[in-house]
């Protein structure tokens, strides 16, 4: 991770954390970490990150990523899944 986007990645897990999902498209998410696929590295310190901000919340919603040809969707809620 760059420093200088530590504030972008700590707004992105915040939007989601507040709104119930945020998305990122995938070429800013490579630039925030500099790198050029995103890699297991990059969701690990996503994790991490999200603990971290959430600390001192009672319950911390487990995240999940979807992807889509172009972005990155960090889905918080639950109930943003069609039900079968």
């Amino acid at each position: 991770m760059e420093k200088r986007y530590e504030g972008n990645v700590d707004g992105f897990l915040l939007k989601a954390a507040n709104e119930g999902f945020s998305s990122v498209s995938k070429w800013r998410l490579l630039t925030w970490y500099g790198q050029s696929r995103f890699s297991v590295g990059i969701l690990r310190d996503l994790k991490e990150r999200w603990l971290y901000i959430l600390d001192e919340w009672e319950v911390i919603p487990e995240i999940q990523f979807i992807e889509t040809n172009y972005e990155k969707i960090l889905i918080v809620r639950k109930d943003f899944f069609i039900k079968h």
